[in-house]
């Protein structure tokens, strides 16, 4: 009888050993699968990072485009508008050259 205790015992114990290593096992697993999900959202994060960084560029690249289109259009309107004047100019000093000098 008692050997027949120390023999259960021994079952419960070495059962309850399986037990934890299985345990253990699962765990380890756990902290690998939760070790994969941080560098997945740390790779994640980066590359967002990387995104944010390459929008906000693009965007100053574009206001400063922007700007220059604008500054462009500004000195477009402006030669016309010389052009213009110095074709009245020319019309107004053709047009006293042609007149017989008054007397």
């Amino acid at each position: 009888s008692a050997e027949k205790k120390q023999t259960e015992r021994m079952r419960r114990l070495e059962m309850s050993l399986t037990e934890r290593e299985e345990m253990v096992r699962n765990m380890d697993a756990q902290l690998k699968a939760a070790e994969e999900t941080a560098k997945s959202a740390a790779t994640a994060a980066a590359e967002r990072d990387q995104f944010s960084s390459l929008l906000t560029q693009s965007e100053a690249t574009m206001r400063d485009l922007e700007a220059r289109l604008a500054a462009g259009e500004a000195n477009h309107g402006e030669l016309r508008a010389a052009q213009q004047a110095e074709a009245a100019a020319r019309a107004r000093e053709a047009e006293t050259a042609a007149r017989p000098p008054s007397r």
